[in-house]
């Protein structure tokens, strides 16, 4: 089937492709979900042993999306992460959400994707919904909604369907419904069924549909997890 057929393409450029945490990460949330083989091998490629790899007492790389992809995927995988790893999440956030980079002094300004990836794989990790640290960068991410109900990357003037998309999904990880959000997002649908990036501009609707139908599903990352392990390559 289509879901298989897209799996073989995944493990064929899989060496290639995941070369840090992050995009090794998304590689195994995308065989995760595809249900096709086992998600932790490509070929000869032992991706859970990479991913591993890049972790260093917790820190996966340098930024946010390789800190909370790589979580994501080893709770995906069921290996965890540990402990460590969510500490490091939580300490990164900054003063307010969280940023790009996995610091808190990275130079960058909190903003609304950065802080909603780290509430959804904090949140699979299993820390608690009531939990400070997150309820504060849920807070910070629902202060930045723009006049139209959505979200955007450090803007307000527009809605995006990528931010807005995960927005919608950190809300529902902490056990609430962003209709505002999704009405946004729904509007960013077209006649063909794609969605695009904002009102004005197409961007790279695969990326914006694959955000957009996730959260307009009610689910959200991780889509699928597994029971074990899977074994060696």
């Amino acid at each position: 089937g289509e879901a298989a057929r897209r799996a073989r393409a995944l493990r064929a450029g899989a060496n290639a492709y995941a070369r840090t945490a992050g995009a090794t990460g998304k590689t195994i949330l995308a065989l995760t979900a595809a249900r096709s083989g086992s998600a932790r091998c490509a070929g000869k490629v032992d991706l859970l042993a990479r991913l591993q790899s890049y972790g260093r007492a917790g820190r996966y790389g340098t930024t946010i999306f390789d800190q909370t992809l790589a979580m994501l995927a080893a709770h995906a995988l069921h290996v965890g992460p540990s402990q460590k790893a969510v500490n490091v999440l939580l300490n990164a956030r900054g003063a307010g959400g969280w940023n790009f980079n996995l610091t808190r002094s990275g130079g960058r300004a909190d903003d609304v994707t950065s802080t909603a990836m780290a509430i959804l794989a904090a949140r699979a990790a299993g820390v608690s919904a009531r939990n400070g640290t997150l309820r504060a960068g849920l807070r910070w991410l629902r202060a930045q909604r723009t006049p139209a109900g959505g979200f955007a990357l450090g803007r307000r003037d527009r809605n995006e369907a990528n931010s807005t998309a995960l927005a919608i999904q950190a809300a529902a990880a902490m056990g609430s419904r962003d209709t505002r959000a999704t009405r946004a997002l729904a509007s960013l649908q077209r006649s063909g069924g794609a969605f695009q990036f904002t009102r004005d501009d197409a961007g790279s609707r695969v990326l914006a549909s694959n955000d957009a139908v996730v959260a307009l599903s009610g689910h959200r990352l991780p889509v699928t997890t597994l029971h074990r392990t899977p074994g060696r390559c």
